[in-house]
């Protein structure tokens, strides 16, 4: 799954905007598995690949991840509580990343 996921995000690379690809290259790091909350206010978790991360000093509340089931991008955020929460597939890595 890794493979994959780091094929597709490679495919969408070259046609990012340079404030897009500088956000990403800061805060990319190596697919992992997680579990998220699939909504909010839910009890129900499901794994998710991670691929990016917080940094010091971001103004960004989101991390992307990658729905290995429907091969989709999407958002995820930590809520105040501290839980970890799914806000949406989108699609391709081009267009996740471009919603933000």
């Amino acid at each position: 799954m890794r493979d994959l996921i780091i094929r597709l995000i490679d495919i969408d690379l070259v046609r990012l905007e340079e404030k897009y690809l500088n956000w990403f290259e800061g805060h990319r790091i190596d697919p992992v598995e997680v579990s998220l909350f699939t909504s909010f206010n839910c009890t129900e978790k499901r794994k998710y690949w991670l691929v990016t991360n917080h940094k010091k000093n971001s103004e960004s509340n989101y991390r992307i991840i990658f729905d290995g089931r429907e091969k989709k991008f999407g958002l995820e955020m930590e809520t105040e509580s501290g839980e970890n929460v799914m806000m949406g597939l989108y699609g391709s890595f081009f267009e996740t990343i471009r919603s933000m």
